[in-house]
């Protein structure tokens, strides 16, 4: 996405340190990221659309991917929420 000068949501997102699979994980975080439920608020990922991911990527380690994914959306909402405070 960077390459293809594609702007992420928010610049802690444009350099992630991921040991190995960088783009991949942050390709799928992005993808997953546009099944959040639109409201008032920005809520996590629904662990239905990863299981789904999974499923249709064939991802040998799905185990492992959701935890990833979880770890990358939980340090995102935690972004969210600050950034909201800030401008409080």
């Amino acid at each position: 996405m960077l390459k293809a000068g594609i702007t992420l949501p928010v610049p802690w997102l444009e350099r992630p340190h991921i040991e190995g699979r960088d783009e991949w994980y942050m390709e799928a975080f992005c993808d997953l990221s546009t099944c959040r439920a639109i409201g008032m608020d920005v809520g996590p990922i629904p662990w239905t659309a990863i299981v789904q991911y999974v499923e249709q990527e064939q991802i040998e380690d799905g185990l492992a991917f959701k935890w990833v994914i979880r770890a990358m959306d939980g340090a995102y909402l935690g972004h969210v929420k600050d950034s909201r405070e800030d401008t409080k």
